[in-house]
């Protein structure tokens, strides 16, 4: 059961992450025939295409879906009992704050966003910066920015399928869960440090891609490990998670600029800094029971 959470964590952040690798190259071909504010006006649009199916598609009570049959409306009977009992439980925030694995959980997400939160903001400044590109190179720029997110995204569907094969073979859900999030985050690391050295634009962005394989095959564990360590509270757990996570990301995009003015604009401080972070992300591994 752990392990098909995991697995469905990983079809999640999937999607979110080959979205975001291909539209670089998407936003360039738009900026091609609109201005930049029109092209808001384009992608703000996929939302309301999205609400009309989600309308159409979304039911309060998944019982009342037509695609619902007789045997998943009975087990849903079971777990709205459940999340009526939840509801009416005060949530133990005493036990939630003593104990180290989630204090650990929290430490780590907030170090992987961190991380992930420079691919999203400032991915685009560095590649130009750092590689001497042109305004009008943009396309050779975008190309270059898809790797992070384009293996992110194939790591997560690794990191899923592996999971349940792993959890069979050693016999442990939680041993698998630590093993594969301090092995990403180490990775994630190593690859940062590997990035900074290699002079060649292709070659860099590449281990900075095999970087954030590494960041999101911790992804997966951490959103299953809040399920399973939170219980029927687990909406909490991963709300207190995700807040943690917010954070860092929000500290990335803010700190950076002071860090480069620091470093007389030398992005690989910045860059080392990062895999600091991930460093840190994969100690926590150690201490949590996920």
């Amino acid at each position: 059961k752990g392990a098909d959470r995991t697995r469905v964590q990983s079809q999640m952040w999937v999607a979110a992450r080959w979205s975001g690798a291909f539209t670089p190259l998407v936003v360039v071909a738009v900026l091609e025939v609109a201005t930049w504010r029109q092209s808001f006006f384009v992608f703000g649009s996929l939302g309301f295409v999205w609400a009309f199916f989600f309308h159409r598609w979304f039911r309060d009570r998944p019982a009342e879906h037509p695609g619902v049959n007789a045997g998943e409306r009975e087990l849903l009977a079971d777990d709205a009992a459940a999340s009526v009992h939840a509801a009416q439980t005060v949530v133990p925030w005493g036990r939630l704050v003593r104990n180290r694995s989630v204090w650990l959980i929290c430490l780590q997400y907030a170090c992987l966003s961190y991380g992930f939160w420079f691919y999203i903001t400032w991915l685009p400044t560095y590649i130009r910066e750092q590689f001497g590109l042109a305004e009008t190179q943009r396309y050779v720029a975008a190309l270059l920015a898809a790797p992070p997110l384009f293996l992110a995204g194939v790591s997560c569907w690794l990191t899923g399928w592996m999971t349940p094969r792993l959890v069979r073979r050693f016999g442990d859900v939680a041993r698998v869960r630590r093993g594969l999030g301090m092995a990403g985050c180490a990775l994630a690391c190593a690859m940062l440090l590997l990035s900074v050295r290699l002079r060649h634009p292709a070659l860099a962005m590449a281990a900075m891609g095999f970087s954030c394989f590494g960041n999101d095959m911790a992804m997966p564990g951490s959103w299953a490990g809040c399920m399973d360590m939170g219980g029927r509270f687990a909406g909490t757990l991963s709300g207190v998670m995700n807040t943690w996570g917010c954070l860092g990301g929000l500290l990335a995009p803010w700190t950076i600029p002071y860090l480069l003015d620091a470093a007389a604009n030398d992005w690989s401080v910045v860059i080392r800094v990062i895999a600091g972070g991930y460093l840190v992300a994969a100690l926590c591994w150690l201490g949590i029971d996920p």
